[in-house]
């Protein structure tokens, strides 16, 4: 295929991404919801996305608290993108998925109901990771992590420690896996989409753009038309190749995430350049960060491939490497011994293996001239 012609052409994608953000940006001011809508009253509001405004609200009925994500003025295919949300969220039963409880429309909005995180986004975890000791244990790293956040106090940029960067990351890819054995593909991974409660538990919010595998419609998402996170997506995702993602774009966005997590930064340069991002990514987490453990570097590698046939196929075949061994390799790495220190270690050895050698034969002497003397 010519390369000028290719669905993998960054830069007309690029190109076509600046026309969509500008469209977007010229579109209508929000409309302000009504203190209650259906069944829920309104609170204060806790979060904005591409399609609509988050509130804390209090399902009147079930007396319980949620998050409710409320748009207006919706054109058909808004209208439609949305209902789907609402459909594919509430097929998903997953204790690291946010929980869709209703939807419907009330005094000209529409209105999703799911389930009230309580936590923090990953990305405020990123940004306070250098206030934390990285030697405390993971509940204890959590607990002053989010110490950290409520006094707002930042202090030098620091990766996350392996070991908590592993528990997060684990919990992500367990979470797609239920979605992808359901065919469905979140499109969106990113930090901002992640809740970490004060534990370390995670949960995935906003299928706000997911796809459907089974039933999806050109109508929703045109082709050659970007649709995600530029600095989280992968090149056929970026490019608006629609038919060319699958689970395997939310495991290059997963690898995205876990890059910076353990390197604080991302794997490629500014959007200007991105036309090298379809040569190359980098050659390895270790050069950056050479704490991160041989096998988590190769598998976040691995899921940064660019080719999508070289990735992990979907999230159920990365949740199995990353229990093969990584967990294994880390808790090694992490206590290895200087070189230094491992040659000492050596020499005790030796010394204790021969010391208890010459113990057992004085000992065998000693019975021998005992029984000799009797």
């Amino acid at each position: 295929m010519d390369g000028a012609s290719s669905s993998f052409n960054l830069q007309s994608a690029i190109m076509r991404l600046r026309a969509d953000v500008r469209a977007f940006a010229a579109g209508p001011s929000r409309a302000t919801p009504p203190a209650r809508l259906g069944d829920f009253a309104l609170h204060e509001l806790i979060g904005r996305g591409a399609m609509g405004d988050v509130y804390a609200a209090t399902d009147l009925v079930r007396e319980r608290s949620c998050a409710l994500k409320v748009v207006s003025a919706l054109t058909g295919v808004q209208e439609e993108r949305f209902r789907r949300e609402a459909t594919l969220a509430s097929r998903l039963n997953h204790e690291g998925i946010a929980r869709v409880y209703a939807s419907g429309q009330a005094n000209g909005f529409a209105f999703i109901a799911s389930e009230f995180v309580d936590g923090v986004p990953l990305s405020k975890i990123v940004e306070h990771a250098g206030d934390v000791d990285a030697e405390l244990p993971g509940d204890a790293w959590f607990d002053r992590c989010f110490d950290a956040i409520a006094v707002g106090h930042r202090g030098h940029r620091a990766p996350l420690p392996s070991s908590v960067a592993l528990h997060i990351g684990r919990q992500i890819a367990r979470a797609l896996a239920h979605a992808h054995a359901r065919e469905v593909v979140h499109r969106d991974i990113k930090p901002a989409n992640v809740m970490v409660s004060d534990h370390g538990v995670v949960t995935l919010v906003d299928f706000g753009i997911a796809r459907d595998l089974a039933r999806w419609s050109p109508r929703l998402t045109a082709h050659g038309i970007f649709v995600g996170t530029t600095d989280y997506a992968a090149p056929e995702q970026l490019a608006g190749s629609h038919d060319a993602i699958g689970p395997w774009t939310d495991v290059f966005s997963w690898g995205v995430t876990m890059f910076e997590l353990l390197t604080r930064q991302l794997p490629w340069p500014p959007m200007d350049h991105a036309r090298e991002t379809a040569t190359r990514v980098t050659d390895s987490l270790k050069e950056l960060n050479p704490l991160v453990p041989l096998r988590l570097d190769a598998i976040v590698m691995r899921a940064l491939a660019l080719p999508p046939e070289q990735r992990f196929r979907d999230a159920g075949h990365l949740s199995q490497a990353l229990n093969r061994g990584a967990s294994r390799r880390i808790t090694a790495s992490q206590r290895q011994l200087p070189p230094t220190m491992h040659k000492v270690a050596s020499v005790a050895a030796g010394i204790a293996i021969t010391g208890g050698v010459i113990l057992g034969l004085l000992l065998v002497l000693f019975l021998a001239m005992f029984v000799a003397s009797n």
